[in-house]
């Protein structure tokens, strides 16, 4: 399984990149699943079609999905709440399921809910030969890939204080103090299988984002403001050791005739084009003009494939 991940502002792109991705890759024999987890909800919008289940069949070889966020929180809750009352046995007396209803829309909730789904969606689709991940907007993206890399760095000092814990309860048991029947071994301990399987979990994620079959394609648009989000995100995704294999530059205007009223805009794509070459010199860029109609449906999203092909090549030969 190869994994593909597009990132960028909102509205330059992603989900039409993502999807002509999908087809060009599904036209040279490839079994594809195109997955959107912005809450936005485009993905079958562009393809035209109107199911609105959760994952739609489009063509032969050709899937979607569309995470419902809301489903997704409320299934990583219930996660959650089974956790703490199989680990925390003695807390079962308390109403548990009150205090992770109110966690629902807690700061970083949504995060590690989207997470969590692409997690299970990667492990569930391991006969798919291509996973494309049509992100949200670059921040809540940075934020969600960098949740494995961060939840390892802290669970592996967990750990360290748990065993510290269960040190000192078996030194208070060796001097005959009564420590009833709370566990002092790691073997024993749930809290301890706990914090290794989610470890092993953050491994597992670790690994798949920064494997070579895993690549981040950057999508924007030749103005200033897209370009900076791209920079910041390219230099995040690098210090996570995570592939960004190339960009993808929407809405670029090719005019034949100049129209004085477009000139300052004209210059301004110029210098943003100057710089994309600069910043991300020895990654394949392609260039998108600016279409007269926004590509919709599988023929439309297949003319605009034409446009990234030589990506799509790119992302084949790594």
């Amino acid at each position: 399984m190869r994994i593909i991940i597009t990132v960028g502002k909102g509205g330059v792109g992603k989900t039409t990149t993502a999807a002509s991705l999908g087809l060009a890759l599904r036209d040279r024999g490839y079994s594809v699943l195109v997955v959107s987890l912005d809450p936005a909800h485009n993905l079958g919008d562009v393809l035209n079609f109107k199911s609105r289940s959760s994952r739609m069949k489009i063509l032969d070889n050709y899937e979607i999905i569309e995470v419902d966020v809301d489903e997704a929180v409320k299934k990583y809750l219930d996660e959650v709440s089974l956790m703490i009352k199989s680990t925390f046995k003695h807390l079962s007396v308390l109403n548990i399921d009150k205090y992770i209803d109110i966690l629902s829309n807690a700061p970083g909730v949504e995060e590690h809910a989207l997470m969590s789904e692409f997690k299970r969606i990667i492990q569930e689709n391991d006969n798919k030969e291509f996973i494309i991940f049509d992100m949200p907007p670059t921040g809540l993206s940075l934020r969600i890939i960098s949740l494995p890399f961060i939840h390892r760095s802290w669970l592996v000092e967990l750990k360290k204080l748990r065993k510290a814990i269960l040190d000192r309860r078996r030194m208070l048991k060796n001097i005959g103090e009564d420590v009833g029947e709370i566990p002092v071994d790691e073997s024993s301990d749930p809290v301890m299988r706990e914090l290794d399987n989610m470890l092993k979990e953050c491994d597992f994620l670790v690994k798949k984002l920064t494997s070579r079959d895993t690549v981040c394609i950057l999508v924007l648009a030749p103005e200033t403001l897209p370009l900076l989000e791209a920079e910041r995100a390219l230099r995040k995704l690098t210090s996570l050791g995570i592939s960004v294999k190339g960009c993808v530059v929407n809405k670029v205007l090719r005019l034949r005739e100049p129209i004085p009223e477009l000139k300052s805009k004209i210059e301004e794509q110029e210098r943003c084009l100057s710089e994309i070459r600069r910043t991300f010199k020895g990654m394949t860029i392609v260039e998108v003009p600016f279409l007269e109609q926004e590509p919709r449906g599988v023929d439309a999203l297949r003319r605009y494939a034409n446009y990234i092909d030589s990506l799509v090549e790119s992302i084949l030969r790594s």
